[in-house]
């Protein structure tokens, strides 16, 4: 699938690989990039590790889209409690037994213990910046709303745009573990 939507002026070698026993060359890469997956892995130091085994001396690492402990909480509460009021109102009945959501992030982090395990594997330079509030709060209500009357549930750009403006303006003060999600950069040491 990946292939298929790649134009055929990249460059770019698409591979199946173990992310956590890959068959690269030790200290091969300069950099290594990923959005919103690390939560989705079993072992995060396995993956850490190998990571740090292939980077270059002096290579970084950088993740974005990584959930705090608040993200569950900062992504739901709004609708959530819509749904509670149109239940109330008896506008939307309530379902009993409702089964579980299949569980899709196994983690959420914690700045401390995320600065631990990148430093326990060897990094340095490590850098991790909080991000979201007003994002992940419209998040849900937003994509609804979208979906319904334009049938793409995706916000444009200037959705993003305008609350990460504003996130910065007004949630600077925030610890970073009540923000939503976090961008993580660290640097294998050049030894």
């Amino acid at each position: 699938m990946l292939r298929s939507r790649l134009k055929e002026s990249h460059e770019i070698e698409v591979r199946k690989e173990d992310i956590t026993k890959t068959s690269f060359v030790s200290n091969s890469f300069d950099a290594v990039y990923g959005n919103s997956f690390l939560h989705h892995l079993p072992d995060n130091y396995a993956f850490l590790k190998e990571t740090y085994r292939i980077l270059s001396p002096g290579g970084v690492i950088v993740m974005t889209g990584e959930p705090t402990i608040s993200a569950a909480f900062l992504e739901s509460v709004i609708m959530n409690n819509i749904i509670k009021l149109l239940v109330f109102f008896h506008l939307k009945k309530k379902k009993e037994n409702i089964p579980d959501a299949p569980v899709t992030d196994i983690w959420l982090y914690e700045e401390n213990s995320l600065r631990a395990m990148l430093s326990e594997v060897g990094f340095s330079d490590i850098i991790i910046k909080k991000m979201g509030v007003f994002v992940p709060l419209f998040n849900w209500p937003t994509s609804l709303i979208l979906g319904l009357f334009k049938r793409d549930s995706m916000q444009p750009v200037t959705y993003w745009k305008f609350f990460g403006w504003l996130d910065k303006k007004l949630f600077f003060w925030l610890p970073a573990n009540n923000h939503s999600h976090f961008v993580i950069a660290a640097r294998k040491p050049n030894n």
